[in-house]
């Protein structure tokens, strides 16, 4: 691997970890200053779904504005004006405001997804691309985790989460600028409908974008459901809220395992054994009962498990996907984990 690829590959993945640090931060901030502001629970998440919904509309149009303004310039630009958008949160006080910006943020924050997606892809050896792929994600992970640690030193009442955000993202643009000698040179579709092409892939990848799909939707059901399933046990809050760290650990943790034995044996039969195992896992956990560090361990296990579905499911798109519709095919696998979610 070239000195320009290994600094361009070093880019993206401090921009994955900062995104995901700065999502982690900005989520909780917001959530905490609507309800010091009066809104209900139902307003608070209608506000965060928004940003999810937004996901929808743009990741279909990201391949196009690739081919049109290249990867690199795109996705700086996205980067610098996400920053801004950070800053704009803090003028914020009607909650129409607060609608729109939640969309804006998701729309602006899909390009980087995407373009992160297929720059790994792109460069990174078949051979490799496993352990690649779910450093990504555990870097990701990572950030996300430590994000809310952030909040609670610098305070959601201040400004400051949003000043941090702000500069996190200034400084990925600036990581990808500097590396950007190693990006990868894909000729995107040009293809004026860039919806219609991105859902034609339906038919080159449907059970990739399956486990897509099967990805968003379990991660976001555990991460949603955990607390409610530990109180209806009579386990109380904190039991579910270590569950969930219990999940994300295994998340972070096992990803790279996962990533290597893909790069050892045929992607698919470790994707079988991945749904196997978070499957029986899943099924043991109601099972543990008051065995505590049982449930802990299980609930590793199927966050370790579930979480690296869809990590598998985008390297398997490098396998099979020609590399001029790698923008395309990561489009329709983000559109597929956001509607599972």
């Amino acid at each position: 691997m070239t000195r320009a690829l290994s600094r361009s590959l070093l880019a993206v993945y401090a921009t994955v970890f900062a995104w995901g640090l700065a999502y982690g931060l900005v989520l909780p901030t917001i959530s905490i200053r609507l309800d010091t502001a009066g809104h209900d629970s139902a307003t608070i998440g209608a506000v965060v779904a928004v940003s999810a919904l937004s996901v929808l509309f743009m990741a279909g149009k990201v391949p196009s504005l690739q081919a049109r303004f290249g990867m690199v310039p795109i996705t700086v630009a996205c980067l610098l004006l996400q920053g801004l958008v950070f800053l704009t949160f803090i003028q914020v006080e009607h909650l129409f405001w607060w609608f729109v910006i939640s969309f804006v943020w998701g729309l602006v924050n899909t390009v980087p997804w995407v373009i992160t997606e297929v720059w790994i892809n792109a460069v990174v050896p078949k051979g490799k691309r496993g352990r690649y792929m779910a450093i990504y994600a555990g870097l990701w992970g990572v950030g996300m985790a430590l994000g809310p640690q952030v909040m609670l030193l610098v305070g959601a009442e201040s400004n400051w989460p949003f000043y941090i955000s702000a500069l996190i993202y200034a400084a990925c643009a600036l990581a990808i600028f500097v590396g950007r000698a190693g990006a990868p040179e894909i000729e995107a579709d040009r293809d004026s409908s860039t919806m219609r092409a991105t859902f034609a892939m339906l038919w080159l990848m449907p059970i990739l974008v399956l486990y897509a799909f099967a990805g968003g939707l379990a991660e976001t059901v555990i991460y949603a459901l955990m607390p409610i399933y530990a109180i209806d046990s009579g386990y109380g809050e904190a039991f579910g809220a270590n569950l969930i760290t219990a999940f994300a650990a295994g998340g972070i943790i096992l990803q790279y395992g996962v990533g290597w034995l893909s790069d050892r044996f045929p992607p698919r039969h470790v994707m079988t054994f991945l749904l196997a195992t978070g499957t029986l896992s899943a099924l043991a956990l109601p099972l543990a009962g008051a065995a505590l560090w049982l449930a802990f361990l299980l609930a590793f296990v199927f966050g370790g498990m579930v979480m690296s579905v869809y990590t598998l499911a985008i390297t398997l798109v490098g396998h099979g996907i020609a590399r001029k519709h790698l923008s395309t095919a990561h489009a329709l696998m983000v559109i597929c984990y956001t509607a599972g979610g």
